[in-house]
């Protein structure tokens, strides 16, 4: 297989941008904001020049993973745990620390806490995981696999974590839905014909047919499956026990001594 063109990298890798965002952004109803769209967009385009250098010094899927690895402990602090690392950018042992054992209680934690989630403790490991392996499984089959077209289950399986890990109430998953689906088609089909000498009108008529119908699968797939609110993740996890969520005896003996009037009675 021949190795791709500088301009074919340069398109795929900003239409995986694009894509990747649109694919992970569920995630904005549990994080609000804009921090999660920055570690999900910088993961996504770290986890592209993990792809392309792996092509270009054509490593193999263990030395990818090692600088995987590297860049996720390298670069995590300023886009993970900004609030731990100091000065929000230096891996300092806290944030290293942070990111390893994120890795694990990251996905917990993002349940278990109350949304909006923000950019509280390690909670945007789980956007920037999601980028940064999304990123590099797609450069590495748009430029190194027969079927390019396989990257499109990468995109899918972004769009599922983010769902799962999101809200129960969402606002606009039919423009979600279809925004991703269209991009799609038409980036598969650009990419598919690219090289080949056809009449520009059929062609732009066959890919004006296959969006209209792939939009209205679209929009009636999304319109009978959502609603105003979904199953996610957070709906099935007990959050752990905090005292603060409960009053204290004292307090609620307070309570009952005033709600009963008892004040001015005479106990004993």
């Amino acid at each position: 297989m021949s190795a791709p063109s500088v301009r074919l990298v340069a398109t795929d890798a900003c239409v995986v941008l694009a894509l990747g965002l649109i694919a992970t952004s569920p995630f904005h109803d549990a994080y609000g904001g804009w921090r999660w769209a920055l570690a999900a967009a910088g993961g996504l385009a770290l986890g592209l020049i993990v792809a392309f250098t792996g092509l270009r010094f054509r490593l193999g899927p263990w030395p990818m993973a090692l600088a995987l690895l590297g860049v996720y402990l390298l670069v995590g602090p300023v886009l993970a745990v900004p609030d731990i690392a100091p000065a929000g950018f230096i891996p300092s042992p806290e944030a290293l620390r942070a990111l390893l054992s994120g890795l694990i209680d990251a996905w917990r934690d993002s349940l278990t806490l109350l949304t909006p989630l923000g950019s509280v403790g390690n909670v945007l490991i789980v956007p920037w995981v999601t980028g940064l392996v999304s990123g590099m499984l797609a450069g590495s089959i748009l430029w190194r696999s027969r079927v390019p077209g396989v990257v499109a289950l990468v995109f899918l399986f972004s769009f599922l974590v983010a769902a799962a890990f999101g809200s129960r109430v969402t606002e606009t998953p039919l423009v979600r839905g279809v925004a991703l689906t269209l991009g799609l088609l038409v980036w598969h089909r650009w990419r598919s014909t690219r090289e080949a000498k056809v009449n520009w009108p059929r062609r732009l008529g066959l890919t004006a047919v296959v969006v209209t119908v792939a939009a209205g699968l679209a929009v009636g797939v999304t319109a009978a499956t959502a609603g105003p609110s979904r199953e996610v993740l957070r709906d099935h996890v007990e959050p752990p026990f905090d005292p603060l969520d409960f009053p204290s005896p004292l307090s609620r003996f307070r309570a009952y001594y005033a709600a009963n009037g008892l004040a001015e009675s005479t106990l004993f």
